[in-house]
């Protein structure tokens, strides 16, 4: 019955494997922590009360509850009401008095009941929330398809390994590109670029992995 919900996966990665277990010799890495008091929540709780839920975002709401039917996916009346307050806290914390349709990608988080739901939940959320978000995750998708492949080429030779490199290194730049321009035309109508740099963040990740264990080349090295 939790509300908001987050999958965590088993680490995946060999060196992030490895620093999980050198940080049970050297403890974990610590963070600054961000101090908030009880006035704060108070107050922010009062103003969450007070954010609005314009007719373009119920509309929205009523097209993602048949989409999601339509995948023999039903949630129930109770979620959808508890739904609500979440809408209202991401229009709080990117500083609005109202919801707008673009904060209906946090649903994503909630709207799921097994794992393997959660993909397409995912996907119909973000698809209303915004259409550019699913391309954003087309383009995550082809990440995630390389990661596989450079797994599976983990020993070979690097003459095996080169022309599946060059290859990936150049259609994950493409990609980029492709991001890069999302991105700009997200500043040019005040859109807010948290997701696109979320996706081009992951691209560029895996491109540098191509170049480091396909290549063997260093994507930082500028000499």
């Amino acid at each position: 019955r939790l509300l908001i919900r987050c999958l965590v996966d088993t680490i995946k990665e060999p060196g992030n494997f490895e620093a999980m277990l050198q940080s049970k010799i050297t403890g974990p890495r610590q963070f600054k922590r961000t101090e908030v008091t009880y006035d704060d929540l108070d107050e922010a709780c009062d103003f969450l009360t007070t954010i609005t839920l314009p007719r373009d975002v119920v509309d929205a709401l009523l097209t993602l509850k048949a989409n999601l039917l339509e995948q023999s996916k039903e949630v129930s009346d109770r979620r959808w009401g508890q739904c609500v307050p979440v809408l209202q806290a991401t229009a709080f914390l990117e500083g609005r008095d109202h919801v707008e349709v673009d904060d209906i990608h946090s649903l994503r988080f909630v709207l799921w009941e097994q794992p393997e739901d959660i993909q397409s939940v995912e996907r119909a959320t973000l698809k209303i929330a915004n259409p550019l978000n699913e391309a954003l995750l087309e383009f995550v998708d082809l990440a995630d398809s390389y990661g596989t492949q450079i797994r599976e080429m983990s020993g070979r030779s690097i003459s095996d390994r080169a022309g599946l490199g060059s290859e990936i290194a150049g259609k994950l730049k493409n990609a980029m590109n492709e991001i890069d321009t999302m991105r700009q035309q997200a500043i040019s109508t005040g859109r807010s670029t948290s997701r696109i740099d979320d996706a081009y963040d992951t691209v560029k990740a895996m491109r540098h992995r191509a170049m480091r264990e396909l290549l063997e080349i260093d994507p930082d090295d500028k000499s």
